[in-house]
């Protein structure tokens, strides 16, 4: 773990891991016992009085708090928070704790107090006190992108995360949308990198998601399972659900095999590599100004899994960073898969983009005609009868557009005879 300099700034000792590798990740063999694992920056209302921050211990004796330190300031007496926990704090094994802004406001939003405020707002919850010698201001989660980090009472780095257009830590998550908060999933996972994370839909103060940790060591282990055994210098495939593309020994699995067949994709929370042609391009921006980008691809033919009830196509979101791709082109990516507002697709977090060729020809789109359920495949609801064409190619001959497109990604259409 690093520990904080009296003189120097941490940013300064971010970029140095670059160049020599990071005693933070050295010194874990484990992921430790206490554990930031939910973030809930872009409120519905005020976020000075709505904001909080999640912690869960995973330990196996009651840990003292006192002097234990979270906040967003990533550079010794700058400008952001850093708050420490008041004398006789504790967290018992398994507990989970909320640091909220302020005590009214988080339980105006979720009926209950919070464990510590920040502001002092009700005499019954304890508060956070300010820590001058690391940072010189409030905590304040930024909603385009900041960081949390979590100190022990030795000033000794426990825990940090990155977010939207902050990369003072690792690489970072997505900033969650208004009303939305990041949550760590599993709770008690931790591999330093922006695949613990996920957006939360439904912010869920006080309660964790359990689940066991994946065990592997990436590109130097050996890979089993749905995506396939890799074995010997050069990787062989010792099953049917994967190839071996290139001598990066990536494991590339039909899209349909990410997408499932249910409202969610069947492998979600998984870091997946596929293959595929790039059937379409969409960029849009938020209100605050900020451009993002994302792009389709769907299974080159011949390569799909032959399951008519899951997709072969999928998103990917390259958040503010432009792809790099066109219609056309032959891509290997490589990324983590998220569901976001339903969407199945590739975050943008430590996302690898591969143009293999360009100028192909692209899928046959799938020809929806009227009544539209009729004629597409058969299923329980018009709901999972869709999942299955989720971000691939289709075609509605003679079509006409009623309305405005809603956020970028839908429309109403009628048939000509309808008026």
């Amino acid at each position: 773990m690093w520990k904080k300099p009296s003189q120097l700034s941490w940013f300064y000792l971010l970029l140095m891991a670059t160049a020599v590798p990071s005693p933070f990740a050295a010194a874990q063999t484990a992921p430790p016992p206490l554990l930031i694992t939910e973030i809930y920056a872009d409120t519905p209302g005020d976020d000075a009085a709505e904001e909080w921050l999640e912690l869960a211990y995973f330990g196996e004796a009651p840990l003292p708090l006192a002097g234990y330190q979270i906040g967003d300031e990533e550079s010794t007496g700058g400008g952001e928070g850093m708050m420490a926990f008041p004398e006789g704090a504790s967290i018992a094994p398994n507990e989970v704790i909320v640091v909220a802004q302020t005590a009214v406001g988080f339980r105006a939003l979720f009926g209950q107090n919070p464990t510590y405020e920040m502001r002092e707002s009700d005499p019954a919850v304890p508060n956070m006190l300010p820590v001058p010698s690391l940072a010189t201001g409030e905590i304040g989660l930024a909603n385009g992108g900041d960081e949390v980090l979590l100190l022990d009472a030795n000033d000794e780095w426990l825990d940090a995360i990155s977010y939207g257009d902050s990369t003072a830590v690792f690489a970072p998550v997505r900033a969650a949308p208004r009303g939305q908060s990041l949550e760590r999933t599993p709770s008690p996972c931790d591999t330093d990198s922006a695949a613990d994370w996920r957006v939360q839909p439904t912010p869920t103060p006080l309660t964790i998601t359990p689940g066991e940790c994946e065990q592997g060591t990436g590109n130097e282990g050996q890979g089993t399972g749905e995506e396939g055994q890799e074995t010997g210098d050069e990787g062989q495939v010792t099953n049917d659900q994967g190839q071996l593309t290139n001598d990066q020994r990536q494991l590339t699995i039909p899209i349909g095999q990410v997408q499932g067949s249910s409202e969610t994709a069947a492998l979600l929370n998984r870091r997946v590599t596929v293959q595929g042609i790039v059937t379409g391009l969409h960029s849009d921006q938020n209100l605050e100004g900020i451009v993002y980008h994302t792009f389709f691809m769907q299974d080159v033919p011949g390569t799909e899994d032959g399951d008519p009830a899951t997709s072969d196509g999928l998103a990917v979101f390259s958040g503010r960073r432009w792809h790099g791709v066109a219609i056309g082109d032959e891509v290997l990516v490589t990324g983590n898969v998220l569901e976001f507002f339903g969407l199945t697709e590739l975050d943008d977090a430590q996302l690898e983009i591969a143009v293999l060729s360009s100028g192909n020809p692209l899928p046959t789109p799938v020809e929806l005609a009227f009544p539209l359920l009729a004629n597409v495949l058969p299923a329980d609801s018009q709901r999972t009868t869709y999942e299955a064409l989720e971000g691939m190619l289709v075609q509605i001959n003679e079509a006409r557009v009623l309305g405005g497109s809603y956020d970028g990604c839908g429309f109403a259409v009628a048939r000509p005879m309808w008026g």
